[in-house]
């Protein structure tokens, strides 16, 4: 079981209040996408469900367990996140680093096993960097970089993602091929997904469920069938958003 739950949350960043009694239930076989303009809070809400930073008020809890009462060891057991930015205090290989995932698995003394190098090359190969094992990090690119944060996440294998932009980076290809993988391991794995996204169409081709952060405290999360249209958009972005149908499928272009 995967579940991702908040009652009553209020949070806010700087005075700015990013979400006013917020509860939402995130639950196994679920992907969720986050949407809302720069600047709105999203990087806020998603590092505060991780359990990084304080709530103003209200809960937060990983399949029953309240976050606030659970080590960091035994959340990232449970939940992993994809953050906006790649850092990378350490020089390592690009293996070295996917192999940070097992990291919460581990003693403090304990090295990674053949099960963990296993994993880790496998989620290597999933993104499409096997041949890069042992390249340095400064030797890779954006989107490579973007492609091994996602490796990472994946040998760590939470059973709760939480991803911050995952597609920022990444040509076509690359998007479309992340995007298939992790939503494959949500349906196929039962594991739950709330993924930030810029993109109202691959939200559309890959979320079952939208939470819309509009200002001032203000939400609205459901199916995406409720929530994914043109009045929402256009209230969400300030833009006026038109719904035009491609092969069978709904696309939203600004007019």
């Amino acid at each position: 079981m995967a579940r991702l739950q908040t009652q009553q949350l209020n949070v806010s960043i700087v005075g700015k209040q990013v979400c006013t009694d917020l509860s939402l239930t995130i639950e196994s076989g679920q992907c969720w996408g986050l949407l809302g303009p720069n600047g709105i809070g999203k990087t806020t809400l998603l590092h505060t469900l991780a359990g990084l930073r304080p709530v103003d008020s209200g809960e937060i809890y990983l399949n029953e367990h309240n976050i606030s009462t659970m080590s960091r060891r035994e959340a990232a057991m449970v939940l992993g996140m994809l953050f906006q930015a790649d850092n990378d205090p350490f020089p390592g290989t690009v293996l070295d680093t996917a192999l940070i995932g097992r990291h919460p698995y581990l003693n403090a003394l304990q090295w990674e096993g053949h099960e963990d190098i296993q994993r880790a090359k496998t989620a290597l190969n999933d993104v499409d960097l096997a041949d890069m094992s042992q390249r340095t990090l400064a030797t890779l690119s954006g989107g490579e970089r973007r492609r091994l944060s996602v490796a990472t996440l994946l040998t760590q294998d939470p059973a709760i993602m939480l991803l911050d932009e995952p597609t920022s980076h990444l040509d076509l290809h690359h998007q479309i091929l992340l995007l298939d993988l992790l939503t494959t391991r949500v349906h196929q794995q039962n594991k739950a997904m709330l993924t930030v996204l810029h993109d109202i169409n691959l939200a559309g081709r890959y979320c079952d469920h939208l939470l819309l952060l509009f200002g001032n405290g203000e939400t609205l999360a459901g199916t995406q069938a409720d929530v994914l249209n043109e009045l929402n958009l256009r209230k969400l972005y300030g833009h006026p958003v038109k719904k035009v149908e491609a092969d069978g499928q709904a696309v939203y272009i600004p007019e």
